[in-house]
């Protein structure tokens, strides 16, 4: 049971990493040193449940997306889909509430390398999906 927890919560991670990696490819970067900056920044947990609501807001985008490329006939009409996908992903965040999407490309980007924030989001998901925390 634990274990389909973890997985469960492995796999949002991925989608929002995903998620944010097709906006990080769309969204123009103002500086270079941006990623040191992410990983210095301090996340509050009103900020990281505003995250993960968007996030659970994208994963069902994706999921719609997903099945839609499923059907794809060709690469034009994949890629049509694609760029769809990225513009309807976009919408989802920034009408998100509490977040916006430099702070929700920023909390994507810290959380590939600082572990404390990967387990914070994934208790927060945890808790906005109803499953138990118990680990």
């Amino acid at each position: 049971m634990h274990l389909t927890n973890q997985l469960a919560a492995s796999a949002a991670m991925l989608t929002m990493a995903l998620g944010a990696q097709a906006l990080a490819q769309t969204t123009p970067q103002t500086q270079g040193g941006a990623q040191a900056e992410t990983q210095a920044l301090e996340f509050n947990d009103d900020k990281l449940r505003a995250f993960v609501n968007a996030a659970l807001e994208v994963e069902a985008v994706h999921r719609d997306f997903a099945a839609q490329a499923e059907d794809a006939e060709g690469d034009e009409e994949l890629q049509n889909i694609a760029e769809e996908a990225n513009q309807s992903i976009m919408q989802t965040i920034e009408g998100a509430e509490g977040i916006t999407m430099d702070e929700y490309v920023a909390i994507s980007e810290a959380a590939k390398t600082d572990e404390d924030l990967v387990r914070r989001i994934a208790l927060l998901l945890r808790e906005s999906t109803g499953e138990p925390s118990g680990g």
